[in-house]
């Protein structure tokens, strides 16, 4: 269930940063009672010329 949110919002976006697609999905995930906390990581391949990819990793607990 959570999983299909999550495919259906990163679907649906535009142009986004990785860092607001990351955090929209932790937004996203902290919204089910049964989760406490999250750490979700987002690449970009190819985003930067000589990089394999760029990307974050955020880290969101219903306690922040």
């Amino acid at each position: 269930a959570v999983a299909k949110k999550l495919i259906a919002h990163a679907e649906s976006i535009g142009r986004q940063t990785v860092e607001a697609l990351a955090s929209d999905l932790a937004e996203i995930c902290l919204s089910e009672p049964k989760v406490a906390s999250v750490i979700v990581r987002v690449e970009k391949p190819g985003a930067v010329r000589f990089s394999e990819s760029v990307g974050v990793e955020i880290e969101r607990s219903r306690d922040e």
